[in-house]
Order: C-alpha cells, then structure tokens, then sequence
C-alpha cells in the first residue's frame, strides 16, 4: 500500500513538473482564414514575444512559416505568456485584426488554438515596419491642379514639401525634407499616431497636447495616395486634395 500511494503521487506530480513557469512546453496553432472563412495558403506567420518586436518585425521566436492548404501553423516548445502574431500575404494581413494572444501550458496534451482573420488592409498599403515614407506631389483646389514644386507661395509650400512617414505601429512623422516653414524648423516638424476608421475612408492624425486632424481618404495603394483635407476660410469649406507618392 506504501508503494501504490507513492506511485500515485508521481503519476500527479509528473505531468504538472512540465508547467512550471520557464518551461518550453505550450503548443500553439493558428488558423489563418481570409475574411470570408476560407483557410488561407502561402501566408507567412511570424510570432514575437513582445509588441514592440512585432512593430520593428525583429527578434521572431521561431523561423517564419507558410500555411499549407489547411491554413494550420503550429508551434510548439513555446514558454507560457503573451504572443504577437504578424501575418502577411502579398495585401493581406491582420494588422487592423487580431495580433496579441496569451499562450497557456496546462499539460502535456493542452493546445492554445487561434483563428486569425487577414484582409486586404489599408494599413499594410501605407505603412512599413521601418516607417514608409511619402512625399506630396500634387494639389488640388477649385478645379485646378498644380505640382508642389510649381507652388510660388512659400508659406503654402512649405506644409507640402516635406515626407510623410508612416509606421506600423500606429505612429507617424513629419520631416522637414525642402523649404522651411520657420527659420528654427527641427528636421522632424511633428510626430505622433495615426489610424484608418473602420472603413478605410478617414485617416486620423493625433499629436499630444493639439485637436486631432482628420483627411478624407479618396485613394490609397501601395504606390499612391490621396488624401482630402478640409478647412474654412473666408471664401467658405475649402478642400484641398493632395496626392502622395512613396519616396524610394
């Protein structure tokens, strides 16, 4: 009876020894879907341990991977704790879904399950992990066009000169790249965070400390964009459309 009780007590202690904290022992598989349900084929998964690493896309915990025709990545040997899941497929990604899951180890046969939903994202057209750059190549008001570096007005040209840089991470520069608007004009003129509306059709600019600027989005791919900022003037709502095309 001795024996049986102290075999009993390692049939339990075994399999929860392998959960302790620090132990490389939770499973994690990720169904990656399209948005009408559909598995997805050819998606690259990387997985990183914290937010800031999956904004940079450095330090991934395992080595890519691309989803067969079941749309099913596993991974396995992975410490207890929060996972950020990047997903990309040529347009598509999950950036503006799902991307934060918390990997739990129970026991040898526990496996953590998430479905990852990627869309042709408006998010993945304008910004990088290393900040895309955009520069203003035309404007538009009352009818008429003009290209940036045709604008005589400096006061007027100096707001359109400089490069627009967008970052994965929701943040977003402005840098001084041609004519100054002020002599003591840093190279970086404002920094902040940006975001699309559910939509796609508006495009937010927040900076600490000043009320928030909203542009219409009338066009947005990978080569160009354009944007529609609105203001009042003494002539009425004024809209000026302003194209923007990547800088190399």
């Amino acid at each position: 009876m001795k024996y049986l009780l102290y075999f009993s007590l390692l049939f339990f202690l075994v399999p929860f020894s392998a959960c302790e904290k620090g132990q490389s022992t939770a499973v994690l598989e990720i169904y990656v879907l399209d948005p009408l349900g559909n598995r997805l084929t050819g998606a690259e998964i990387n997985i990183y341990r914290t937010r800031e690493d999956w904004e940079k896309e450095e330090n991934g915990i395992k080595p890519p991977e691309i989803t067969p025709e079941t749309g099913l990545i596993r991974f396995v040997n992975l410490e207890a704790g929060a996972y950020y899941i990047d997903v990309k497929k040529n347009l598509f990604n999950n950036w503006e879904g799902k991307i934060e899951t918390n990997v739990q180890s129970i026991g040898a046969f526990y496996v953590n399950t998430e479905f990852i939903i990627v869309k042709e994202s408006r998010s993945g057209d304008v910004a990088l992990s290393k900040g895309k750059k955009w520069k203003a190549s035309n404007i538009k008001q009352f009818g008429n066009t003009v290209a940036v570096e045709n604008i005589s007005e400096p006061a007027f040209r100096c707001r359109y000169d400089n490069v627009l840089i967008f970052y994965k991470s929701g943040k977003y520069e402005i840098q001084g790249a041609g004519l100054k608007c002020a002599t003591a004009e840093m190279p970086t003129v404002e920094s902040g965070t940006w975001q699309f509306n559910d939509t796609g059709t508006i495009i937010t600019l927040k900076v600490e400390g000043k009320t928030p600027v909203t542009w219409g989005v009338l066009e947005s791919s990978r080569t160009k964009l354009l944007f529609q900022e609105s203001s009042f003037s003494l002539l009425g709502l004024i809209n000026t459309d302003v194209t923007y095309l990547p800088v190399e």
